[in-house]
């Protein structure tokens, strides 16, 4: 997953918290869709609960399916503002089985047609330069495309790794509890409809908000200021601040910049100076993350003084 945690930052509250060692440490995950919360509680159930079971993993079959299927529909979607095209005629016929097929997938192996033109799509060299382009590229599009014959067989079994690059939401995992150090641990994830209804009871030991670095090359709003990174969060952290007003006033905000090995892959490719055109940094990546650290830190400033 890969990840660099900002500075932290004091929640502002009113209460003060109980003894901390008569309960288990509490931590809240927090952040937009696709920043890497269920991931976490995925390597966290991997590390401490000993994994997915064969049950389990199968279950899980039809989203990789969908993921895979999704995945290689965008790029081929992305093909034709980039003023590419597929240079093998022979391969639009799979284009289209890719175009026309349904996500919601009767049965619980691929089928073999979409198999064969996931597979054929991806040998293109066309595809791959596409795919490859910062604002298109998904490291879990590029394994399961690698892997699709494995994926494609009948008696596909999902490996622990095939689950932890899922990118949907965890419909049956939105907390995790382990014991370790002597302690009790609870980790437990929150979207952005949950955090404005209300916070649980604490203490807590934490607020995690995570960001999606990969996501700088994509604005999510018309506004100038901000990217994919900082748009969501700064959003959520703001209708956080003026809806929540319980927080223990010792509980630390902790920003997690998530997905930093799909972030390297992307800066390898360029387009970092398009998108922040104020960076006079060296054309390396550390130094960008810390360029991007910077900005975040003044967004949040505002937002999270105590």
């Amino acid at each position: 997953m890969g990840g660099v945690l900002s500075s932290v930052k004091r929640v502002r509250g009113g209460r003060a918290p109980r003894d901390r060692q008569s309960y288990p440490t509490q931590w809240l995950l927090v952040g937009p869709p696709g920043a890497g919360k269920t991931t976490f509680l995925r390597q966290m159930k991997i590390i401490h609960h000993g994994g997915y079971t064969i049950g389990e993993r199968a279950s899980l079959k039809k989203d990789i399916f969908t993921t895979m299927i999704q995945a290689m529909r965008d790029t081929l979607d992305s093909m034709v503002p980039l003023g590419l095209a597929l240079d093998d005629p022979g391969l639009e016929t799979h284009a289209r089985v890719i175009a026309e097929h349904s996500l919601e997938l009767e049965s619980d192996s691929l089928p073999p047609h979409v198999g064969r033109a996931i597979d054929a799509l991806w040998r293109n060299d066309t595809v791959q330069e596409c795919h490859m382009r910062p604002d298109v590229y998904s490291n879990s599009a590029v394994y399961y495309f690698d892997n699709i014959n494995r994926l494609a067989a009948e008696d596909y079994v999902p490996s622990q790794h095939d689950i932890m690059l899922l990118d949907t939401k965890a419909t049956d995992l939105s907390d995790i509890t382990y014991f370790y150090g002597g302690q009790l641990h609870r980790f437990f994830e929150l979207d952005a409809e949950q955090v404005r209804q209300g916070l649980p009871d604490g203490p807590f030991s934490a607020l995690i908000a995570f960001v999606d670095l990969s996501t700088y090359c994509q604005p999510l709003t018309s506004r100038h200021d901000n990217h994919g990174p900082f748009d969501a969060m700064v959003e959520l952290l703001g209708s956080m601040s003026t809806a929540t007003t319980s927080w223990p006033i010792h509980t630390p905000l902790i920003v997690m910049f998530n997905k930093m090995d799909v972030f390297i892959q992307k800066f390898t490719l360029g387009a970092f100076r398009h998108h922040f055109p104020d960076y006079d940094g060296p054309d390396e990546y550390e130094r960008a993350i810390d360029h991007l650290l910077g900005l975040f830190n003044e967004t949040i400033d505002p937002l999270w003084m105590c």
